[in-house]
């Protein structure tokens, strides 16, 4: 269960990704958006989920599992997630559930044909499992590898072929 420490919103002073922007992208064919909830969220894929230096943006300080992480988000977007219930009803903001997360993660991954894996209340990727380290989470892409990603507990976070070949690399130490 993630508890929350502190938000605030706040113009940032440099790029950041928008990590909402991720539960968003996991959520496609489980939730109903109206026009103007799509319009904001191309708008924000539009801007690569970024969240531009001089913007208004939504900073959390967060505990999970005994440590501590920032979440940020386009506020719009956070929005969007809540009015939807995309973090999970009971709001425990646990990554990648199954009843909720899309693009693979309830049947194969269309790009290695793996199923998920479930521990317990956690779900991973097939093909990448659950990566060492200072990982929070991370998604293959299945298939798109733009929306590949791995988030950081210290707030980082890496997208696209950077991801890709992080995650290839962390499989291999893994072995």
């Amino acid at each position: 269960m993630i508890t929350t420490l502190s938000e605030k919103n706040q113009i940032a002073n440099k790029d950041y990704s928008c990590m909402d922007c991720d539960w968003i992208n996991n959520s496609w064919g489980n939730v109903d958006f109206t026009m103007s909830e799509l319009r904001l969220i191309v708008k924000a894929r539009r801007n690569e989920y970024k969240i531009k230096k001089g913007e208004d943006y939504l900073r959390q300080s967060n505990k999970c599992d005994g440590r501590f992480y920032e979440f940020v988000a386009i506020p719009e977007i956070h929005e969007i997630c809540l009015r939807h219930d995309i973090y999970d009803s009971y709001k425990g903001y646990k990554m990648h559930t199954p009843e909720k997360a899309n693009g693979g993660q309830l049947g194969k991954c269309q790009k290695c044909n793996l199923m998920p894996i479930t521990e317990g209340h956690e779900v991973y990727d097939g093909c990448i499992g659950k990566l060492q380290g200072d990982v929070m989470n991370a998604c293959c892409g299945h298939g798109d590898d733009r929306i590949a990603y791995i988030q950081y507990w210290n707030g980082d976070r890496i997208a696209g072929d950077e991801a890709i070949k992080e995650q290839r690399r962390l499989v291999a130490d893994r072995k």
